[in-house]
């Protein structure tokens, strides 16, 4: 691997992956992984499949290794909500595919219907949930 080969004797290596949010709200939830599905499967790569699942089939070649999951609840308004899903690889691919695509304004929409927000409230919050992925390990000292 080549991990062991860049590595210094007695080096670390951290390495941590995150996958799509969830909502806690079932609700509001069943309308993300809706979205998710039908709108960004399509446009995964080994790389977003291999994160999502918490990197579960990676294996450290190292003896002094140790992998963890946690979980990051992040207080989000829709609108960063669909800023973050601008901001990924998988967002950006589909964009490619499709340039006039309004689906996240459709997203935030359904959020919004969904709990029976109107334009005048101000930015209402979600509660963003994610599992992370860490992955540590150390090369032995020759």
């Amino acid at each position: 691997m080549e991990v062991e080969r860049l590595l210094s004797p007695g080096g670390c290596l951290a390495v941590y992956a995150y996958g799509w949010p969830s909502l806690r709200e079932p609700g509001a939830r069943e309308i993300l992984e809706k979205f998710i599905s039908t709108h960004l499967a399509d446009f995964y790569h080994a790389g977003n499949l291999m994160a999502m699942n918490g990197y579960k089939d990676v294996i450290l070649p190292f003896e002094d290794s140790q992998r963890h999951t946690m979980k990051l609840e992040l207080d989000w308004s829709v609108d960063q909500l669909c800023r973050y899903f601008q901001s990924t690889s998988v967002w950006q691919k589909r964009l490619k595919a499709f340039p006039d695509c309004h689906s996240l304004n459709a997203l935030a929409a359904n959020l919004t219907r969904h709990y029976g927000w109107s334009s005048e409230d101000e930015h209402p919050r979600l509660a963003a949930l994610f599992t992370v992925a860490v992955l540590l390990g150390r090369k032995p000292f020759m």
